[in-house]
């Protein structure tokens, strides 16, 4: 069985596996149909019919390799509302498939059926901008991997050593919000494979990342920073400082999060600031509200 001999890493290995992979390549088209039909289903974070209907079409998918498949219910999402108390947010299911659990390998192939973009976006279209790109929401992170580990798993599923090697494909609701609720799902069928293969994007040259920033989900984010515009000459300079905050503090505000943000400047009239904020709301593509106005007495 070459996949699991040595000579999975002599020179021979990409005749071994060149059939597979070209066939692979021939389903390019109808792969993109595919991930054009997924990226159109609404499936944000917290709007948990979406991610429903996403489990829904993912599991009709992959119906063909006669998986076991489960959807799985999970934890509500807890929050910090504006008045400190924590709140409730219903999410969507998880989707396990599982085959051959009795095989001598096991493989995990783990991604998220939730998108960044909430159910009010502007951003739910896919679009075709050149004869191989395409723009919409989780075309990379990750339907597209969805359709890259669907893709892989139907060429193994017709190859030669498919009966020594059972898989389970792990798709959670949450990862755009941290996977608290579905981690216990993630961590019983990691713990039941040999090894786990995650379907994030990598760099356009194909290279994956070795290090990543840290992240963060945030209810709460208050920004109350020096002065910015010690004259009116220092306008412009001004707003575009606060205008980049703004725009980082909404990207890192979970949805339905209050944002707390303050001028200190004199020269930043009450207006400007409301458009400074809007304007950063709009490029970070979320939808506000302004629920209070502050100000300093006299």
């Amino acid at each position: 069985m070459p996949f699991l001999s040595e000579r999975v890493f002599d020179a021979n290995m990409q005749d071994i596996y060149r059939p597979h992979l070209q066939w692979i390549a021939q389903q390019t088209d109808e792969a993109r149909d595919q991930l054009i039909r997924l990226a159109n289903i609404n499936s944000g974070s917290l709007h948990a019919r979406g991610v429903r209907r996403m489990a829904e079409a993912v599991r009709d998918l992959f119906a063909p390799l006669q998986a076991d498949a489960e959807i799985i219910d999970v934890p509500p999402f807890q929050a910090t509302a504006g008045d400190g108390q924590l709140r409730n947010a219903e999410l969507g299911p998880a989707l396990r498939l599982r085959h051959r659990p009795e095989a001598p390998l096991q493989v995990f192939l783990g991604g998220h059926l939730d998108t960044v973009f909430p159910k009010e976006s502007s951003f739910q279209q896919v679009r075709q901008s050149a004869e191989d790109e395409l723009h919409g929401p989780g075309v990379a992170d990750l339907k597209g991997g969805i359709l890259v580990a669907y893709n892989a798993l139907r060429a193994l599923e017709r190859s030669p050593w498919a009966d020594q090697i059972g898989w389970q494909v792990v798709l959670n609701p949450d990862e755009e919000i941290g996977s608290a609720s579905s981690m216990p799902i993630l961590l019983e069928s990691a713990a039941q494979c040999d090894l786990g293969l995650v379907y994030e994007p990598s760099f356009p040259d194909g290279n994956l990342a070795g290090a990543r920033k840290g992240s963060g989900n945030f209810d709460v984010i208050v920004l109350d920073p020096p002065r910015f515009a010690e004259s009116k000459m220092r306008l412009p300079q001004a707003c575009r400082g606060y205008k980049d905050i703004n725009l980082l503090a909404l990207k890192l505000l979970r949805p339905g999060g209050l944002l707390l943000t303050y001028s200190c400047s004199g020269h930043v009239a009450p207006d400007l600031f409301q458009k400074i904020v809007s304007d950063a709301a709009l490029d970070a593509d979320r939808v506000v509200q302004i629920i209070d106005r502050h100000a300093q007495p006299g």
